[in-house]
């Protein structure tokens, strides 16, 4: 789930500015239109991916780390990071905003293709290199926001997604989107539905060793078996936003907040539900992201900016402050020397 920040400017000409960190060689303007940045983990200049008239966001890391993959108008294209070029890999479709997803082996990226902002909505998988778009599933689409996956088992046999359930027709002749469930689909298109309980699921994980899969519901953490059997509780808070497990996962790192707090923090957790930690003072809500090697965590911040911790909340620093931007989706490379995300400047409120 993506919290955008929201920053006043003024002038009919004005921009934002990307401010490195430690080695920054200078400032990069950011403009209205969202686009993908990638900077280096250690801080420095960042580079702008994405360009053109089309905003482009929601980057993912190709397995080998040679291909970034992206979001840019109705087109899904992946980026060879060292020769530069790209390749559209999907045609004029409407995605979701969620992060097209790589395949463990890196020949299939999965997304949710859209017939419209409310309309129905489609699990779809394509090769990475471009081919005829193969769908495995369909659900309503509704009004409920993003962090619906689809999401890769770690043996590349299973997608996990949220699967949206009939519209609620409340008082006075609204209709809202129905709850949303989690739900698996194997390659060959057999589906079967996770978790039915009241309220939304959403933001799917897999667990390193593929077994279970996290999910948030409005006020709690909890993982499911890919057995299906009943659901364990991992941490109840006021508030949960995104949460990802640590590469070993004997960790799960999670924004929220508790009861008496009004701010959101990072967190971790141990998946029995032992070992809360706060780690930090206020941040996004943005889904954190663990580096490669389980030694950082990657969050988003209010500077705004993206900042590193270790997950006993020693060695904070800043990677990258964006003034006056909106930013989001940050993805750290496999190699461990980047952080991808995206950006924009955001127009002054009327």
């Amino acid at each position: 789930m993506t919290w955008r920040v929201v920053v006043c400017l003024t002038g009919l000409a004005a921009v934002s500015l990307i401010t490195a960190g430690t080695g920054s060689g200078g400032p990069r303007i950011v403009g209205a239109d969202e686009q993908v940045y990638v900077v280096p983990a250690a801080g420095g200049q960042p580079q702008q991916v994405t360009h053109g008239d089309l905003a482009g966001h929601s980057p993912s890391w190709s397995p080998d780390g040679k291909r970034l993959a992206y979001v840019q108008g109705t087109h899904i294209s992946t980026r060879d990071m060292h020769s530069g070029s790209t390749k559209s890999v999907v045609f004029g479709r409407q995605t979701s905003n969620d992060p097209p997803a790589w395949s463990p082996d890196g020949r299939w990226i999965a997304f949710t293709g859209l017939s419209s902002p409310e309309g129905s909505a489609r699990i779809s998988v394509v090769a990475s290199t471009g081919s005829k778009v193969k769908t495995l599933a369909a659900t309503p689409w509704g009004t409920v926001g993003n962090g619906r996956g689809p999401v890769w088992s770690p043996d590349g046999k299973l997608l996990a997604f949220c699967l949206q359930g009939p519209p609620i027709r409340g008082s006075g002749g609204v209709t809202a989107s129905g709850n949303l469930d989690l739900a698996i689909v194997s390659l060959n298109r057999s589906q079967r539905r996770l978790t039915s309980a009241a309220g939304n699921e959403s933001d799917p994980e897999w667990s390193p060793g593929g077994r279970s899969i996290l999910y948030a519901t409005d006020h709690a953490l909890r993982h499911v078996p890919v057995t299906g059997n009943a659901s364990r509780l991992v941490v109840r808070l006021d508030q949960v936003w995104g949460a990802s497990w640590s590469p070993d996962g004997k960790l799960i790192a999670f924004t929220g907040n508790r009861p008496e707090e009004s701010r959101t923090h990072l967190y971790v957790v141990r998946p029995d539900g032992t070992g809360l930690r706060r780690l930090t003072g206020e941040v996004t809500p943005d889904t954190p992201t663990w580096a490669p090697n389980g030694r950082l965590i990657a969050f988003g911040t209010y500077k705004p900016g993206i900042d590193v911790v270790a997950p006993d909340g020693t060695g904070r620093r800043t990677v990258v402050s964006i003034a006056g931007a909106d930013f989001g989706h940050l993805a750290w490379s496999p190699d461990g020397r980047s952080i991808a995300f995206d950006a924009r400047q955001k127009p002054p409120e009327s």
